[in-house]
């Protein structure tokens, strides 16, 4: 009788689940999106975004690079509207009449790389894109990382191991076409010493965590020119919370002309 009353709950639940998924796969044929969050659900019809709709340039790009970096799977509508803000703050620098090198920390399999590759490629700017990363995963969290930080050992490894990537699929795959790359392998900071002596215009900073971020912050923001934009991936993920700490805590006595908190996740700022 027990074992009877333990299949039948059993059932019930993987029938809920079935009913959920054929929910959530008939609003994603909409293209709506189901926010959840502590009180509310909240229901997002991505075909309000006409960018989307229309399919314009950013978006062909964008779905582009998914491909080239065979990332597909982490498509969602979040980071459809991170990296077309992302492509939009790039073009725009790109068409300054003087523009200086460009820097991105943190590439994982080059999605946001290829991006901006191709939009430094057709405004035919003379610059070299600099890319920073171990291709190891990620470092090694602080207390500073908050909820992060006090995750098991387990998870901290999982992601880890979830951020590898391959130094070689990246530049003779991703980046192959370009002439402009200069990739340096190794944790954040250890090669920053090599590009010293050079002023930036545009830096992207997905590095997740509190110390790498940092470091970034700390190194690079002097050598962004005025005017220069500097964006933040990670700022306000929930996942993540020491990306949000640091660039708060670095720019808390810092002078800029703009901060813009977008409202799906990350930031921006023009010095």
């Amino acid at each position: 009788m027990i074992l009877k009353k333990i299949r039948i709950c059993y059932l019930m639940k993987l029938k809920n689940q079935m009913i959920k998924n054929i929910i959530k796969k008939i609003f994603e044929i909409f293209l709506l999106k189901i926010h959840k969050n502590k009180k509310n659900l909240i229901l997002i019809n991505q075909y309000d975004w006409k960018p989307l709709k229309d399919g314009n340039e950013f978006i062909q790009l964008y779905y582009s690079g998914l491909k080239k970096s065979k990332q597909e799977w982490t498509d969602e509508f979040s980071k459809q509207l991170r990296f077309y803000s992302l492509m939009q703050l790039a073009n725009k620098v790109l068409n300054n009449k003087e523009v200086f090198d460009f820097v991105e920390c943190g590439c994982w399999r080059g999605h946001s790389s290829y991006l901006l590759s191709k939009l430094i490629k057709k405004n035919e700017k003379k610059i070299n894109f600099h890319i920073f990363d171990s291709f190891e995963g990620l470092s090694v969290s602080t207390k500073d990382d908050d909820e992060y930080f006090n995750q098991s050992k387990e998870y901290q490894k999982n992601l880890i191991d979830h951020f590898k990537s391959s130094e070689n699929f990246f530049k003779n795959d991703v980046l192959n076409e370009f002439d402009f790359i200069k990739v340096y392998k190794g944790w954040i900071p250890e090669r920053f010493n090599e590009v010293e002596s050079l002023k930036f215009s545009f830096i992207h900073i997905d590095l997740d965590l509190y110390k790498p971020t940092t470091d970034t912050l700390e190194f690079f923001y002097p050598k962004l020119v005025k005017g220069g934009i500097i964006v933040c991936d990670d700022y306000n993920s929930s996942q993540f919370p020491g990306a949000k700490n640091a660039w708060d805590k670095f720019f808390k006595t810092k002078n800029f002309d703009l901060f813009y908190e977008q409202p799906f996740g990350g930031c921006f700022l023009i010095k």
